[in-house]
């Protein structure tokens, strides 16, 4: 079923400041470990020994030892260092996510690919929009380090694929780049906000079905990770903004070291401290259904920034 695109409205505005949003961001980064079983530098590993009386037993265990020692001290010298390393993202989308993330990511060194349907009409949004913010074309000019392609360029490019489009126009958009994203991790942000009976918006997916399982389902060999969707913009890629970070970050997919990547990248990249696993792509039910709540939160503060936090 064809999911109809987000008209321009007046809640364009609170798209932006919400956990709904305009634009997909792809950051996809294959932080694979690998386990290293030969010395740091390629070495033979030789012990001489000269004490005669020592039998054979104990000069083998003292060699076993000694390597398994060596072992341990690499990986942890390679784990280290891939926390570093340059990653290629893709940010599809250019609404306040894709800015957050592709900026906050592109500042990390990393390279990040943002993708658009027209990148030519992208760049020549130069407005200030009403919240006195600068039109992507703007931004894109004060970000040079991002790259503006079009959405298949992106997705060809990045390794780790960061999913914040409209949930009108999400199933859409990343089932037309099926071929790109196969066997990639896609960490999904969207949510299935429908404003077509104006403000406030209702959930076109719930209860015995969901955006994120959509996705995974149309894209099978896509590894489809939510999370990030239920906070605003701003406080996922700056979790110590809020609180000091002392609040929750929400997980599900059904690929175990997918998720994991995800886990590790939400912490080392973004520096967040509290991540809750909450089981497979199903629980994007429950992920999703959180924005009702958020919205009449915001209201209440008459702000976005804040997060959930689970007490026990």
């Amino acid at each position: 079923m064809r999911q109809k695109t987000l008209p321009a409205s007046s809640a364009d505005n609170f798209l932006e400041q919400s956990p709904i949003y305009e634009a997909v961001d792809l950051c996809d980064s294959q932080m694979t470990q690998s386990a290293i079983s030969r010395s740091p530098h390629g070495r033979t590993m030789l012990v001489s020994l000269s004490i005669l009386p020592l039998t054979r037993v104990i000069v083998n265990s003292l060699i076993i030892f000694l390597q398994h020692k060596e072992s341990i001290s690499t990986n942890y010298r390679y784990n280290e260092s891939k926390q570093g390393e340059t990653m290629k993202i893709a940010v599809l989308g250019t609404g306040m996510v894709g800015q957050a993330h592709a900026g906050k990511l592109a500042s990390l060194g990393h390279q990040v690919f943002m993708g658009t349907n027209d990148p030519a009409k992208t760049r020549a949004r130069t407005k200030i929009d009403q919240m006195s913010r600068p039109g992507i074309g703007l931004w894109l000019d004060a970000n040079p380090e991002v790259k503006l392609t079009k959405f298949a360029t992106a997705a060809q490019q990045g390794d780790l694929i960061i999913n914040a489009t409209s949930g009108q126009v999400s199933l859409e958009i990343l089932s037309g780049l099926k071929k790109h994203l196969a066997g990639k991790t896609l960490i999904d942000i969207s949510n299935p906000l429908d404003f077509s009976k104006g403000f406030p918006p209702f959930l076109s997916v719930s209860n015995t079905n969901s955006l994120g399982e959509q996705i995974q389902k149309a894209l099978p060999e896509l590894k489809v990770i939510k999370a990030f969707n239920t906070m605003n913009a701003v406080v996922q890629t700056n979790p110590l903004r809020t609180a000091e970070g002392d609040h929750h970050l929400f997980v599900a997919g059904d690929d175990k070291p997918a998720k994991d990547t995800v886990i590790s990248f939400a912490k080392q990249q973004y520096g967040w401290k509290n991540i809750i696993d909450l089981g497979d792509i199903k629980s994007a039910r429950g992920m999703e259904m959180i924005l009702p709540i958020w919205l009449e939160i915001r209201n209440s503060l008459n702000s976005p920034d804040f997060n959930f936090k689970i007490a026990r």
